[in-house]
C-alpha cells in the first residue's frame, strides 16, 4: 500500500513538471513570436491613419516586413509619441517607430538601429511670400508641433522669431493655411503630400540640421531585438527592397532649394 502510494505520488509529481515545463515552453514560443510596435500614427507618410481609418505608412510596411523575414508577428499599439519611451523601458512594447530621430538627448534608456532614412525638416510656407532663407523669418511666427527636441532646435538657431507650438503637425499646418504664422517647420517627408494638397504651399530647404543620426527603430536599452533588425535592415538595403518601399512612398533622399 506504501509503495503503491509513493508510486502514485511520484507519478503525479513527474506529470506536474511535464506540465510547468509544457506550459512555459508554449508561453515562450507565443510570446517570442511576437513583435509588439509601438507608435502614435501621425506622420504622414511613415505611420498614419487614412481617412477609413486604416493605419499604414512605410515604417509601418517595414516593421511588417522586418517581423515576417524574423517569422515573427507584428502587433501595433498606439501610443502618443511622448509616452513611447516609457511604454520601451517598462516592457509595453518591443520596439517604437513615428520617423523617430537619433538625438544624443534620446539615447538615454534607449537603444536604435541603423538608420533607414535620413532625418530633415523643412520650413513650408505660401507661395505668395516665397521664402528662400531665414533671414526672412525675422520677426515672423513660426508654428511647429510641440517637441521638447523641436523646441530647443529652433530656439537655438530662431531666436529671433515668434515661435508658436501646436500639439501635432495637422494644427500647425492649419496655422499657416489661415494666416495665423508665416511658416510651418515640418517633417521633410510630409512635404510633398501637403504641397500636393495645398497647391498654394512650397518648402525651402535650408534645413536646421544638427546632431541627428536619421530615422531608426527604438527598442530598451540592450534588447537583443537590435541586432536582429540591423541584420534585416542591412539585407534589405542591399537587395534593393529598402530602396523600392521608399520610391512606393515617395520618399526623397535628397531636396533642394526652390530657384531663387
Amino acid at each position: 500500500m506504501k509503495k503503491c502510494a509513493i508510486l502514485i505520488l511520484a507519478i503525479t509529481l513527474v506529470m506536474g513538471i511535464v506540465l510547468l515545463l509544457r506550459n512555459g515552453k508554449d508561453s515562450g514560443e507565443e510570446e517570442n513570436g511576437t513583435i509588439r510596435f509601438g507608435t502614435e500614427g501621425g506622420v504622414i507618410p511613415m505611420t498614419y491613419f487614412d481617412e477609413n481609418g486604416n493605419h499604414g505608412g512605410f515604417e509601418v510596411e517595414l516593421a511588417k516586413l522586418i517581423a515576417e523575414k524574423l517569422g515573427k508577428k507584428a502587433t501595433f499599439t498606439f501610443i502618443g509619441f511622448p509616452l513611447l519611451p516609457t511604454a520601451l523601458q517598462t516592457g509595453k512594447i518591443d520596439v517604437a517607430f513615428e520617423n523617430w530621430g537619433i538625438f544624443p538627448e534620446t539615447r538615454q534608456g534607449i537603444d536604435y538601429s541603423v538608420s533607414y532614412y535620413p532625418e530633415m525638416m523643412l520650413f513650408m510656407f505660401k507661395k505668395s511670400d516665397y521664402i528662400v532663407n531665414r533671414d526672412q523669418l525675422r520677426g515672423e511666427k513660426i508654428s511647429y508641433p510641440m517637441h521638447p527636441i523641436m523646441t530647443k532646435l529652433l530656439g537655438k538657431n530662431m531666436s529671433d522669431s515668434e515661435l508658436v507650438p501646436f500639439d501635432d503637425q495637422t494644427t500647425a499646418i492649419e496655422a499657416l493655411k489661415s494666416g495665423q504664422v508665416k511658416a510651418v517647420y515640418i517633417d521633410a517627408c510630409m512635404t510633398p503630400i501637403y504641397c500636393q494638397k495645398y497647391p498654394e504651399f512650397e518648402y525651402s530647404a535650408f534645413d536646421l540640421r544638427s546632431e541627428t543620426e536619421g530615422v531608426a527603430f527604438a527598442f530598451p536599452k540592450g534588447s537583443p531585438l537590435r541586432v536582429e533588425f540591423n541584420e534585416i535592415l542591412r539585407e534589405l538595403g542591399a537587395n534593393g527592397e529598402l530602396k523600392a518601399l521608399k520610391e512606393k512612398w515617395n520618399l526623397q533622399e535628397e531636396w533642394t532649394m526652390p530657384d531663387e
